[in-house]
């Protein structure tokens, strides 16, 4: 829809931490920040957690983590996501980093996300 590719072939959480892909997480996230992407879309239990995190996922979301906090502002969160047949994705919102030289977005009619914290 977008005409982007997705950084990585594994979107989705656990596939850098559970051991699910066939790539080493840190690496993996490494290989992907040292692209600058000028968003990160990070599921918010994740965030939010820390105490009951995986140990093989601390170095994962150490290294998040550091980049975050040194290079992207919290740009804003996104709610449930609604369908018709219930909430989608098991219930979770999503916090949105841009990278901080990149303007805020400019949002179409009907797009949007309340401020981040």
């Amino acid at each position: 829809l977008t005409g982007t590719r997705p950084p990585t072939r594994f979107p989705f959480t656990l596939h850098l931490l559970g051991g699910y892909a066939p790539v080493e997480g840190a690496a993996e996230l490494a290989r992907i920040l040292a692209t600058s992407p000028r968003f990160i879309v990070v599921e918010t239990s994740w965030l939010d957690s820390r105490p009951a995190r995986r140990p093989a996922a601390g170095p994962v979301l150490d290294l998040l983590e550091a980049a975050l906090a040194r290079d992207y502002v919290a740009d804003g969160e996104t709610g449930l996501f609604q369908g018709r047949r219930g909430l989608i994705g098991g219930a979770v919102d999503a916090r949105v980093f841009r990278r901080r030289d990149v303007p805020p977005p400019a949002l179409p009619a009907g797009l949007h996300y309340r401020p981040a914290p």
